[in-house]
């Protein structure tokens, strides 16, 4: 066989379509996560409601739970927003609106934000629970509601510093 016999085609075949993709787009974006998304936002706001007439002020344990169902409420609230973004009917609506921008402004850098927040709350809880193990009997001094509250609220403030800077220069 010789060089002159042996043809190789190099061309590149385009597996995902535009239809394709937007049928991807409107099925895991504008439905399945809009969906997950709604469920989450009223189970974290009945988590809220529960929460608060169990009384915030008499239970560390109350007060880390709260910090994070409203983090992550906060989440799910942008995540909606981003997800309606991802609609092609809002894409092709000819409103004066480039999605992508709105996208990375309203919904990417928030959504982040809310979702470390939630992790460090998370972290701040399972070290809450360590302390309960290792000193059963001194964790009342140690962690009060108020140093708890304290601790939520630094969680977010340090969380959400970074995003200002970026917010101020950007249009």
């Amino acid at each position: 066989m010789t060089n002159s016999s042996i043809q190789v085609s190099h061309r590149v075949v385009d597996v995902f379509n535009d239809e394709v993709k937007t049928l991807y787009m409107v099925v895991n974006f504008v439905a399945l996560s809009s969906i997950v998304a709604v469920f989450g936002i009223v189970t974290n706001i009945i988590n809220i409601v529960i929460f608060y007439r169990q009384g915030l002020a008499s239970s560390t344990v109350n007060i880390s739970f709260s910090g994070l169902a409203v983090s992550d409420l906060c989440g799910l609230l942008i995540l909606a927003l981003h997800n309606l973004c991802f609609n092609p009917l809002f894409e092709n609506a000819g409103l004066p609106v480039v999605t992508g921008e709105v996208q990375h402004l309203t919904g990417g850098l928030l959504h982040l934000c809310c979702t470390r927040i939630t992790g460090w709350i998370t972290v701040y809880i399972t070290a809450e629970r360590c302390l309960c193990i290792a000193t059963p009997l001194k964790i009342k001094r140690i962690l009060t509601p108020r140093r708890a509250t304290f601790i939520i609220v630094f969680i977010y403030f340090i969380t959400i510093m970074p995003l200002a800077p970026e917010y101020l220069i950007l249009y």
